[in-house]
């Protein structure tokens, strides 16, 4: 199985990280609803989407070496932070071979 999105909750506010693309051309891009606020407090959030240059490498040696290895929470990336501490659903495609081979 090939995890492609988590949706992370950080007291009311839900962000999400997905897999856009397929195979090694794939780019996580991360999903913030409440990412910019128009009109002050009775205006509207501003939704926005940008690639998540922090999960280009997920999951690699490389990763856990130089970014996530014997720190704490506070000392990781914003983005890793909240995609790894933060998690709340996971979802996970079955890639076609995988499934019929």
């Amino acid at each position: 199985m090939e995890l492609f999105a988590v949706i992370c909750i950080q007291t009311s506010h839900y962000v999400s990280f997905s897999k856009w693309g397929g195979g090694k051309d794939a780019q996580w891009v991360f999903f913030d609803s409440m990412a910019d606020r128009e009109g002050g407090e009775k205006g509207f959030n501003i939704p926005q989407v940008s690639v998540c240059e922090e999960l280009q490498s997920c999951f690699s040696d490389e990763l856990v070496e130089t970014e996530i290895k014997n720190k704490t929470n506070k000392e990781l990336k914003e983005r890793l932070r909240r995609f790894i501490c933060d998690g709340y659903f996971c979802f996970y495609n079955i890639p076609d071979d995988e499934m019929f081979g």
